[in-house]
């Protein structure tokens, strides 16, 4: 088993050239060469489930055989036993002026939420980046159109996508999400 991330996490570079895509036995698609979410779970590869602390009250969420992999951690914010390891970004200026992709605005609505203090703990960021992942799954193309449950699928994600900025981080989804009940 191993551990996704740290419920103080604070990821703040999720585009999707930072997530692997796989099924649980072989890589389907890595994004790109360069990787939900302020959650703490296991993987049960035998189960096909993710498992929670027991303290979180929260058994288990389907996987359907597929993993999500972040790959790259290094502008992230984490937080365990009361040390802090965090990048600051403050003078980075070239992050916050890209454009022609979500992302970027991804980027500066991070910045105006937190004041380009990035020591701090800012889960919103999280659900910043949800958003994008989901609008990201929204307008790619896919090979197959599916059947009935890929359409179900696509309308459950766009409901996910309009609902998602009214959460206050991510362990908020998991909790409250339609999605996740």
């Amino acid at each position: 088993m191993s551990v996704c991330l740290s419920n103080l996490s604070v990821l703040r570079d999720l585009h999707w050239g930072n997530v692997c895509l796989s099924n649980l036995s072989v890589c389907l698609t890595c994004l790109s060469s360069e990787t939900s979410t302020g959650v703490m779970c296991w993987f049960s590869p035998l189960r096909r489930r993710r498992e929670f602390p027991p303290q979180w009250n929260k058994p288990f969420l389907r996987d359907q055989g597929v993993s999500v992999r972040i790959i790259d951690y290094s502008l992230s914010r984490l937080e365990i036993d009361g040390l802090t390891v965090s990048c600051d970004i403050s003078e980075d200026e070239e992050l916050f002026q890209g454009h022609g992709d979500l992302q970027f605005d991804i980027y500066r609505l991070m910045r105006q939420e937190n004041g380009n203090k990035w020591g701090d703990y800012q889960p919103h960021s999280n659900v910043l980046w949800l958003h994008y992942l989901s609008s990201k799954l929204l307008t790619m193309t896919y090979k197959s159109r599916g059947g009935r449950g890929v359409k179900q699928a696509r309308l459950d994600l766009q409901r996910f996508h309009d609902d998602v900025l009214t959460f206050r981080s991510a362990s908020d989804i998991l909790y409250n999400c339609g999605l996740f009940q």
